[in-house]
């Protein structure tokens, strides 16, 4: 990677074959220009406006108001150094791209080796404020007047503004998107990137990490804390469905059983999900609800009914797949049916009900060897058991294509 400059040029659309990756901000109706000063360069720093995804960036969409005052505009890229802040690229100057209005950009040479967690900044010059940028108080923007003076270990922070001024992101669609609650967000050392006032940042952690290094797969982590499959589903078209990603994990209905809500909306949810993916042509991949060693017996058989009917919908979308990572992360409790898996393995939870690191690569082992490993190589091709059974550890299972397109 380098800083060196990016040569770009204006286009009308989004390229097919990209989604944006950055930030969970929509660019907003604009307002009189507010933003951007005289002389400074800014780093949006808020949690959720970090880039989701590795990668490289093709095309970048952002608004102006008024061009006739602005002299320079370039787009950087900033990584986190400790407390400080290494620039990982920056483009030339794009005011010969710019107009009034929303101007959507496509990098000459694109910024490659971009990784999840990146942050977007953007220098400016110009006579007067310019730009448009709306207040919320868990959106942080570090400015400095006259600009970074330094492209390593750069201390970004001292002043600050609760404002955010959208650059939309755009790199390849990703492989799969992850989409669930707390487990799939990394809770408790990590929160996903859509996630608003918070700092709590361990990627390596997370169960979409450890998938991405076994299976050198791309992703996005949609997973939001605490949220029941029906804030998932709401949520399902904006955070899957315009990504279009060849895969969708789904994950999701610990908290609904936690809440009391019936089995029957649970599993409206959860195949209202899975048949939007089916119908935009996305692949859904059911993960069952996983052990929860703080549910009572009746929670736990009321979950293992659930995942009797998730493979079921699964059986009616083909194709589709089933995850069931509850013995790689469970053991039986004796109160249980034979081999119930309930409880998680202590050495993989600090709570009874969120992972650990450890806990999280089992689970990612659980996808992949959800696929068939014989043709993860081969692209394409995706397997899945012929009547969308599950896949237990140790269990041995006969495969058959359903599906082209690149298995994880």
């Amino acid at each position: 990677m380098s800083s060196t400059p990016i040569y770009a040029g204006s286009v009308s659309t989004v390229l097919p074959i990209l989604s944006k990756t950055a930030p969970y901000a929509d660019i907003p109706t604009q307002g009189s220009p507010n933003w951007g000063g005289i002389d400074r360069e800014f780093l949006q720093a808020g949690h959720n406006e970090r880039i989701r995804q590795n990668g490289t960036i093709y095309q970048i969409r952002f608004a102006v108001v008024n061009t006739s005052v602005l002299e320079q505009f370039n787009f950087t890229i900033w990584r986190q150094n400790g407390s400080n802040f290494d620039m990982v690229a920056t483009t030339n100057n794009l005011i010969d791209n710019i107009s009034n209005g929303i101007n959507l950009i496509t990098l000459s040479s694109p910024i490659n080796g971009v990784q999840e967690g990146d942050f977007y900044g953007y220098r400016i010059k110009a006579s007067e404020n310019s730009l448009y940028a709306y207040y919320n108080i868990n959106h942080v923007a570090y400015y400095k007047d006259g600009g970074a003076t330094s492209k390593k270990n750069y201390d970004w922070k001292g002043n600050f503004a609760n404002n955010i001024f959208v650059i939309d992101i755009f790199m390849e669609k990703p492989n799969m998107v992850f989409i669930g609650d707390s487990i799939i967000s990394g809770f408790p050392a990590h929160r996903s990137f859509i996630t608003e006032a918070t700092t709590i940042t361990d990627i390596p952690s997370t169960i979409e990490n450890h998938w991405g290094i076994k299976v050198n797969k791309s992703y996005q982590n949609m997973g939001y804390a605490a949220q029941t499959t029906s804030q998932i589903n709401n949520r399902f078209n904006s955070d899957v469905i315009s990504l279009s990603p060849e895969f969708v994990l789904i994950e999701g209905g610990v908290n609904d059983v936690i809440n009391n809500a019936s089995t029957q909306e649970i599993l409206v949810n959860w195949e209202s999900m899975v048949q939007k993916a089916h119908n935009n042509n996305i692949t859904p991949v059911i993960m069952l609800i996983l052990p929860y060693t703080g549910g009572s017996d009746q929670q736990l058989n009321t979950i293992m009914y659930i995942n009797e009917q998730l493979i079921n919908i699964s059986k009616k979308y083909s194709p589709s797949l089933v995850v069931d990572a509850r013995c790689y992360v469970g053991l039986s409790r004796p109160s249980g049916p034979s081999g119930n898996c309930w409880d998680i393995k202590a050495s993989y939870t600090s709570d009874g009900l969120h992972y650990n690191s450890a806990g999280h690569e089992r689970i990612a082992q659980a996808i992949k060897d959800s696929f068939n490993s014989t043709n993860s190589s081969t692209p394409p091709g995706i397997t899945t058991q012929p009547s969308s059974q599950t896949v237990n550890a140790g269990q041995a299972a006969t495969f058959s294509v359903v599906a082209t397109g690149t298995a994880p």
